[in-house]
């Protein structure tokens, strides 16, 4: 029998109100097929996180103060790099789960530790270091390139600590054994950026509401966009924005009946602060798949973040047009219910696109 050390910074689930928790809970899944045993710990800054009745996994809250106090308590071992990286990527280190990763690590052997997201990386790097035990395989899953994902967002402080990051996160592939990341596209990026010997593709798996999903001309409200995500993330907010911004008024000026829905966390609240009589919010929602099925397409015009977007992959998966901008699209092969555009061709290709849905058997739009 094989035993596993699983440490994530998200609480895997896989009624998740973000995509990577729900890939945080494959992963885990998965090892636990691969090995006898796993030992799961997650450090989370997420309110209220509980793990599910049926994953026995130890959960150590984080906050601010915590990491604070982290930095200073281990200041002279703690290299300058890792503590100006720390506020941006190394967001869960915690001396309470530093403490336990230790202690599972020298009281049990280990054939392998998996390391879900960035954030998490270094903590458990350290603990393995403290424990002074063989070093076990050591898997690490990116869930996106996290320089690209901070040179992507505005603010002249993310571009002057891009060097930073970029040797930081370089000093944490080096120690992985095995890359995993969710994308061709990413694998390539991590491969030729830093060098990494073994980089792998996690495979896309849809989510089983997407056999739920029933589309027809009946189900179908040919005025309805849907925008799918966590809307608790600022890149998905900022989405919002620029498409009310740029775009809504001139696709309603089109489509008079034009409504835009919000479906994923937040999205309830979201809706209430814009105020805007066109677009609406479900809050999170288990299974989307009734949006899904009514919806005409999906917009993705996200300007910011890195990796592979889930909310289009499985937009995708359930039959559902996507228009989205490179950012939404990078990393997804090209298919015909994908649409990309630029943020200048966004408004007339989403028109050309809802022309044609209400036009069966007209040309396919630009």
């Amino acid at each position: 029998m094989t035993r596993a050390l699983y440490v994530s910074a998200f609480l895997p689930s896989a009624q998740a109100t973000h995509a990577g928790a729900r890939v945080a809970h494959e992963n885990l899944q998965h090892l636990r097929q691969a090995h006898g045993v796993v030992d799961a710990l997650v450090c989370t800054t997420e309110r209220h996180a509980t793990p599910p009745n049926d994953e026995a996994v130890v959960v150590v809250p984080q906050n601010r103060l915590a990491l604070l106090r982290y930095l200073v308590a281990n200041a002279r071992s703690l290299s300058a790099q890792s503590v100006i990286s720390a506020p941006l990527m190394h967001t869960r280190l915690n001396q309470a789960a530093h403490d336990q990763i230790v202690q599972l690590l020298r009281t049990r052997h280990y054939d392998e530790v998996f390391i879900d997201f960035t954030q998490a990386v270094l903590l458990t790097l350290r603990a393995v270091n403290a424990a002074l035990t063989v070093p076990p395989r050591l898997t690490i899953c990116l869930h996106d390139v996290f320089v690209q994902r901070v040179l992507r967002t505005p603010g002249l402080g993310h571009g002057l600590m891009a060097g930073a990051l970029l040797r930081e996160e370089q000093s944490l592939i080096d120690r992985a054994d095995i890359v995993l990341m969710l994308s061709p596209k990413d694998r390539d990026l991590v491969s030729a950026l830093y060098a990494a010997s073994d980089v792998r593709i996690k495979p896309f798996s849809a989510p089983d509401w997407c056999a739920d999903v029933r589309r027809s001309g009946e189900t179908i409200d040919p005025c309805t966009l849907l925008f799918f995500g966590n809307f608790d993330r600022p890149e998905n907010r900022q989405a919002v924005d620029w498409f009310l911004a740029n775009a809504m008024q001139d696709v309603a000026g089109v489509f008079p009946e034009l409504t835009l829905q919000l479906v994923g966390n937040g999205s309830d609240v979201l809706a209430r602060q814009i105020g805007h009589p066109r677009i609406s919010g479900t809050g999170f929602v288990a299974n989307p798949a009734i949006h899904f099925s009514r919806c005409t397409m999906a917009i993705a015009p996200l300007l910011q973040g890195a990796g592979v977007k889930f909310k289009v992959l499985e937009a995708l998966a359930a039959g559902v047009p996507v228009v989205g901008t490179p950012v939404a699209c990078e990393g997804i092969a090209g298919q015909a219910l994908l649409v990309r555009a630029t943020p200048a061709q966004y408004t007339e290709y989403l028109i050309a696109h809802l022309r044609a849905l209400q036009r069966p058997g007209a040309a396919e739009p630009p």
